[in-house]
């Protein structure tokens, strides 16, 4: 039968992985009214059920197995007299995932309080996701997500699984994009490794003024130092380079070919998978927003190299930053791991008949130089006192490498704006 049940259940009856896992139709539903040819072809019934969303749908063929086909011999008045089996029935194959269970749960379980204790004072903050890669084989480790949500009919706040979330929502990622935009830098000749360039306010002609978070600026400044401490100005006057304008003019306008800057930083960024779909063994991945659009200023091309213009999925996040830490190959993400026969005994899993292997989708073209000396900018961010993730990552026991990013987006979920 098509019986699902899931053992990982919390007590409000949330399953884990269960936005991901998806659904199957009822034996009422039948077959999607849009794929009935493919699936008559195929030998299925109107009404069998079939995997609507998701891992059930994606993996349909393997999960569904075959009915057994008998052969009735009848007299005139509808009496059976003999049957032969024509076809012997045979389950669905299991389909192991590779995801880590007990991290799933333990990481869900961080999200859940995580978001609860950052919800306070904060209505728009509704959701948060994280996603685990094994950067050399594409694995999925973990994909768990979590959404406040009002019940419309008790109108109460409830939190539920949003684990899909980390492929088919976006946003803007903020400072976290930054070693792509150093290593877009190299690759167009705007920057070298350890160029040092003026960390500033930045004020041209009839804009606002465009800094640091260091408000009086960082000063005269190297790329390592830049990621260490996330200086926009650092990545603003890289996008300037890149542009075009190889100098900043205190209260000059902003000469840059936007249209030109933007698609080298596209190109570059798509390489890591940013902003291009991830390829994950999925149905209803999302690539975000921005891609194609030219901004309408050429101030938008800076905001750009500081994660402020185009959105993305935390999922292209992950593969982005797996490209970097595996030293520049874009490993499709993938959630099956391997397939195998079914076994008679529940305890047991029958023999592997397909493994899903590693795919590079592609190498990134720049230096593998370049990208180790990104590299030890991101081991700074963590494990320098000046790093901007040092005070936030206390268990230090673990080689960790990473990127802070914060970003300014427009909220787009259920909470409704108060006036003014």
């Amino acid at each position: 039968d098509w019986d699902r049940y899931n053992v990982y259940k919390d007590k409000e009856g949330n399953e884990t992985l269960g936005s991901v896992i998806g659904k199957i139709s009822s034996s009422k539903e039948g077959l999607p009214k849009d794929l009935v040819d493919y699936y008559l072809a195929r030998d299925y019934s109107r009404n069998d059920r079939v995997g609507k969303s998701y891992i059930e749908y994606q993996y349909e063929d393997i999960l569904q197995g075959k009915k057994e086909k008998v052969k009735n011999v009848t007299d005139k008045v509808g009496n059976v007299l003999d049957s032969e089996v024509v076809r012997e029935g045979k389950r669905g194959d299991d389909l192991v995932l590779s995801i880590d269970i007990d991290l799933q749960r333990k990481v869900e379980k961080i999200i859940k309080e995580k978001l609860g204790s950052a919800r306070i004072g904060q209505p728009y903050m509704d959701r948060a996701f994280v996603s685990v890669m094994n950067p050399y084989t594409g694995e999925v480790l973990s994909m768990a997500g979590k959404q406040y949500e009002r019940d419309k009919k008790t109108g109460n706040t409830e939190i539920n699984d949003y684990a899909l979330g980390n492929m088919t929502t976006s946003y803007s990622m903020g400072s976290a994009v930054k070693a792509a935009t150093v290593l877009t830098g190299y690759q167009t000749g705007a920057i070298k490794p350890w160029e040092r360039l003026n960390d500033r306010p930045l004020q041209f002609l009839n804009t606002k003024v465009k800094k640091s978070w260091n408000t009086s600026g960082f000063g005269l400044i190297n790329d390592l130092y830049a990621l260490k401490r996330s200086s926009n100005v650092y990545m603003f006057l890289t996008a300037m380079k890149l542009g075009g304008q190889q100098t900043y003019i205190p209260n000059g306008p902003l000469r840059i070919d936007k249209v030109a800057a933007i698609e080298k930083f596209r190109k570059n960024f798509a390489q890591f998978g940013l902003g291009v779909k991830t390829g994950i063994d999925l149905p209803g991945e999302q690539i975000g927003f921005g891609g194609g659009q030219i901004p309408p200023e050429a101030g938008k091309v800076l905001d750009f190299a500081i994660g402020q213009y185009d959105t993305y999925t935390p999922l292209q996040l992950v593969q982005y930053i797996s490209t970097v830490a595996n030293g520049g190959y874009r490993i499709q993400p993938h959630i099956a791991k391997e397939v195998r026969e079914p076994s008679s005994k529940m305890d047991e899993m029958g023999p592997v008949i397909q493994e899903i292997k590693p795919k590079v989708l592609n190498k990134v073209d720049m230096k593998e130089e370049w990208i180790d000396h990104v590299k030890v900018g991101l081991e700074q961010v963590v494990n320098d006192p000046l790093g901007t993730g040092y005070g936030t990552i206390k268990n230090k026991k673990y080689k960790i490498a990473g990127k802070t990013g914060t970003a300014q987006a427009l909220y787009d979920g259920p909470v409704s704006h108060s006036p003014g």
